[in-house]
């Protein structure tokens, strides 16, 4: 399903780049731009890494903690699961 989701979205990133030529080229300036910058030394490089792929994520997911997103999505549980679940909250209670 993930692979579906990530085929469609880039279709779309295709559909909507390619028939602009001025806009085909955004992405190429941009990796070449964002090159040209991490090849300055490598402490910007690695300040690069955490800045793109920690600090964003984690602003962006601390921004969003209180949105109700995916409310219609309820993880399936085999029964098994809920019993040894069970059996461990109800185990752990009596010994206290």
């Amino acid at each position: 399903m993930v692979a579906l989701v990530h085929m469609f979205f880039d279709i779309y990133a295709i559909i909507l780049l390619f028939p602009i030529r001025k806009i085909r080229e955004i992405p190429v300036w941009l990796a070449q731009k964002s090159g040209e910058f991490i090849t300055k030394g490598r402490v910007i490089a690695i300040g690069y890494i955490v800045i793109i792929f920690y600090a964003l994520p984690f602003v962006g997911v601390w921004l969003t903690r209180g949105w109700d997103v995916a409310t219609f999505y309820e993880p399936i549980v085999p029964q098994e699961v809920e019993t040894l679940r069970q059996e461990a909250s109800t185990e752990g209670a009596t010994r206290v």
